[in-house]
């Protein structure tokens, strides 16, 4: 084992892993801790902005409250 072959084989590995990288699209790419509990805070909100519903009588903006399934 000398350092030579040692250089190329991780050269040739991170080669590997960027042109991976590069050619996955985000879609297919791998969720993380991260995701998933920025998923979980957004769903389990309790209002949710309604975006293709007209405006209220007061201007405001309508939302729905997932605790009592009802339009604010």
């Amino acid at each position: 084992m000398s350092m030579q072959g040692v250089a190329n084989a991780t050269i040739g590995t991170l080669l590997a892993d960027w042109i991976r990288l590069g050619l996955t699209k985000d879609m297919n790419k791998q969720a993380t801790k991260g995701d998933l509990v920025e998923l979980v805070k957004h769903i389990t909100k309790r209002y949710h902005k309604i975006l293709n519903h007209p405006p209220r009588q007061d201007g405001a903006l309508p939302y729905f409250d997932l605790h009592t399934n009802s339009i604010k």
